[in-house]
């Protein structure tokens, strides 16, 4: 059946992809990452897990771990170094997307080390960005030129993307807010005769690159004991949204502070979440809103990824981010934008060798050191601009683009959100639905 599961889509609006086991058809779900599913005389069986992210994180603890910075630092290098060798393994030329930030160049700088004679790498450009913080063209061709890469810049224009927005979306599995940029660097690189490329993705999953390693502690401390008095997160919201809501300056988010706030699980969706709960009559079906929440159970569904509790703040917000956004979005949205342009893109960060040697390590220094043991790999020490670079992402200006063009597709104006927070994301999630359920 082709029916939408309302579950579904209010997982997406929640979140900015489908919550794994959901898909977007009703009658369709996911086997779960890490499980395998044997069918046999008596019928289909439960799936049986043979690997987790959390119980990793968990027996690190009874492993011995580098004693001191510089093993630390020391053994980073080795893991990396031994798992980007691995990943080149192949019988054709394995390129990379060269970004400007760490993860990539890293990556290309251990390429080198390794005895990669050729490399080849594609950065996308936009006549948008230019002479703009989010233009990478110019530290990425600074990076090509360290490592004596072959280099390649692809402008993208918004009158190829219109015209590529209909492939696009049908080659999307089911909606996801990102990835458009990776299907329009994966055709940048087929372009150029790759089959296989390396990705970035994953290091800061695991060398704590993103906020959230440090706002979803902080709020759990703050909001943990005042989160469990009774009545008080409902009577805040109520609040909030009678008084505070009035300043269009102020996140809706806050609202959900105390209701949220409080554990790992709910903290993790306030800091990533997309739509509250609350906020969905705006954007489906009324009549759907309530059972569709109920079914999705997002907390519940969250705190699989907390199975077993890995035991430490960086442990469990690193077994959120790999087993949730980095699963349900970033490794879902490089299969279907790799594969539609029959690209394969490998991910030396997502490797669980690499997460079992490194395990230990991390949830003693991963806080404290953060992405510095991925800069001091390479041999040739990255340029300053790019090793002291804030993150910012790998951005395409779609917004721009749908915004003066609304008849790119089923572009619809939707009530008015308040918040400064995420405002572009929330009307391209609701958007997003439209176009690909049109498609």
């Amino acid at each position: 059946s082709r029916q939408i599961d309302p579950a579904a889509k209010a997982g997406f609006l929640m979140t900015g992809s489908v919550p794994e086991p959901f898909t977007y058809y009703r009658d369709v779900r996911v086997l779960p990452a890490g499980s395998s599913l044997r069918i046999d005389e008596s019928g289909i069986q439960e799936p049986r897990r043979y690997f987790s992210i959390a119980a990793t994180f968990k027996e690190a603890h009874e492993r011995g771990y580098a004693k001191t910075t510089e093993d630390y630092f020391e053994k980073v290098a080795e893991a990396l170094s031994d798992s980007v060798r691995h990943h080149m393994i192949a019988d054709v030329t394995v390129g990379a997307f060269l970004s400007a930030g760490i993860d990539s160049t890293s990556l290309v700088g251990i390429m080198r080390d390794i005895g990669v004679e050729d490399i080849q790498t594609v950065t996308l450009g936009f006549d948008e960005f230019r002479a703009d913080a989010r233009d990478e063209t110019p530290l990425a061709g600074k990076v090509a030129a360290l490592y004596a890469t072959n280099h390649q810049v692809r402008n993208l224009g918004i009158d190829e993307f219109r015209e590529e927005l209909p492939r696009v979306l049908q080659a999307m599995d089911q909606p996801s807010i990102d990835g458009i940029n990776t299907y329009f660097v994966s055709k940048a690189a087929v372009e150029r005769g790759l089959k296989v490329a390396l990705s970035g993705l994953g290091g800061d999953e695991l060398f704590a690159g993103y906020n959230t390693f440090d706002d979803v502690p902080a709020w759990v401390g703050k909001f943990g004991t005042p989160s469990r008095i009774p009545g008080a997160a409902k009577a805040f919201r109520s609040l909030y949204n009678l008084v505070g809501g009035l300043n269009p300056s102020r996140s809706p988010k806050i609202a959900g502070a105390l209701e949220f706030g409080g554990t790992y699980t709910g903290a993790y969706y306030l800091r990533r979440g997309v739509f509250m709960p609350w906020e969905l009559e705006s954007v489906m079906p009324k009549e759907e809103v309530a059972e569709a929440v109920e079914r999705l159970n997002l907390l519940d569904n969250y705190s699989g990824a907390l199975e077993p509790d890995p035991g430490t703040a960086y442990g469990r917000v690193a077994a959120l981010e790999a087993g949730l956004y980095m699963k349900n979005q970033l490794l879902r949205d490089s299969d279907w934008a790799g594969m539609a342009h029959s690209l394969e893109i490998r991910v030396p960060f997502v490797d669980s060798y690499l997460l079992h040697a490194l395990a230990p390590d991390q949830i003693r220094y991963a806080l404290r050191y953060k992405k510095r043991p991925i800069v001091s790999t390479p041999r040739k020490p990255l340029p300053d601009s790019i090793r002291n670079r804030p993150k910012t992402g790998f951005f395409v200006p779609i917004q721009s683009w749908l915004e003066e063009n609304p008849d790119m597709g089923a572009w619809r104006e939707i009530p008015p959100l308040r918040g400064k927070h995420v405002p572009w994301a929330r009307k391209w999630a609701y958007t997003l639905t439209q176009l690909w359920e049109a498609a």
